[in-house]
């Protein structure tokens, strides 16, 4: 029985069983975790919560050991929530449905992205939680915006990037493009890279039988800067660690990982992704022949970038910030940012967030 791997300055006995309860849920695992008062376990519920893998978490209790079970209180507490979720997911996919039938109807393209499409890589896909849809449109993405209007239903545009709208109550984000080409040369990069692939290549997945999904070869791409994005902004957490450590099981035989490693060198982000990668194989159960060739290991930066996903903490913004605060949070997340883009792009998030 492999033992997850326990760091000097490693996080606390919640975070630890956390991280075992996914690797149980996603890989299969047999590990145990240490025995834990109920104040803990409801530690382990509460980070469960905040770093989106509240479900996920749930099966990975369920054939615990009885003695190691959490408490009955906080276990079916645990499970009306996951029941909630999935709630969510089916009204999602309800939601998901109409809409490719309105663009089919139309005769227009669309790829669902990200939540849903991550989703059809978990053990249980309705346990992957999700917070809204993201779809891609190709060039008719104003258009579709124009016919969504004209049904009445308000569209917020973002003309750099996205626009918003709700339909039965879900919120749908529709991309203009894949990534903000206006942040940073990298996402530029990407664009490109990306736009290239999913104009070649329609050999991606389906889900509910006709809705269709990127190829893994233009997902692995995508994936992968979104969730460095996200950490650069310091709002990835541990479900997209889920999403990464899934979606690679599922699909590394439709993937050509010399170009996409390739790629990786080319723009400076070969280190990142290894260590992305190194994380996901130690606690989460990736397997190690997902380990990259030749990167340049730091233990203690990959234990710092973990460390930063579990203290993500959710929350809702119901003022502006203060100036001091707005200083504080760009302080807070220069360290991510500089390890994943290595330009001069910062300037553009301080400017943004002290101005707006």
């Amino acid at each position: 029985m492999m033992k997850m791997p326990k760091h000097k300055g490693y996080p606390d006995k919640e975070s630890l069983t956390l991280l075992l309860l996914l690797r149980r849920a996603l890989s299969g695992s047999a590990e145990l975790p240490e025995e834990l008062t109920e104040a803990e376990w409801k530690s382990v519920c509460n980070l469960s919560v905040e770093c989106g893998v509240h479900a996920l978490a749930y099966d990975g209790l369920l054939d615990l050991p009885e003695g190691l079970q959490p408490p009955r209180a906080i276990k079916i507490h645990w499970a009306v929530d996951t029941a909630a979720i999935e709630d969510k997911y089916a009204r999602h996919k309800d939601v998901i449905v109409h809409l490719n039938g309105f663009m089919r109807a139309k005769k227009m393209r669309m790829l669902l992205l990200n939540g849903l499409g991550n989703a059809s890589n978990y053990p249980v896909p309705e346990h992957r939680e999700g917070s809204d849809i993201d779809i891609y449109t190709f060039d008719e993405s104003f258009m579709v915006d124009k016919m969504i209007s004209d049904r009445g239903i308000a569209v917020v545009a973002a003309p750099n990037f996205s626009s918003d709208f709700f339909i039965q109550g879900v919120l749908v984000e529709n991309h203009h493009h894949f990534f903000n080409v206006k942040a940073s040369p990298l996402n530029r990069i990407f664009e490109e890279k990306v736009q290239s692939l999913v104009s070649s290549d329609t050999s991606g997945n389906r889900i509910f039988n006709e809705i269709n999904l990127p190829a893994p070869q233009a997902e692995i791409y995508l994936m992968s800067l979104r969730i460095l994005n996200k950490f650069a902004m310091g709002s990835a957490t541990l479900r997209q660690l889920c999403d990464w450590t899934t979606f690679l099981k599922a699909n590394a035989l439709r993937i050509n990982f010399k170009k996409f490693n390739d790629f990786l060198r080319e723009n400076d982000l070969y280190e990142a992704v290894s260590r992305m990668n190194e994380i996901c194989i130690a606690y989460l159960g990736l397997d190690s022949t997902f380990r990259m060739p030749s990167a340049n290991r730091s233990q203690s930066v990959e234990t710092e970038m973990l460390n930063r996903m579990l203290n993500v903490r959710k929350h809702v913004r119901r003022r502006k910030l203060t100036f001091r605060e707005k200083l504080s949070t760009l302080h807070e997340i220069s360290w991510n940012y500089h390890l994943v883009h290595n330009d001069h792009s910062f300037w553009i998030i301080v400017l943004k967030t002290l101005f707006s």
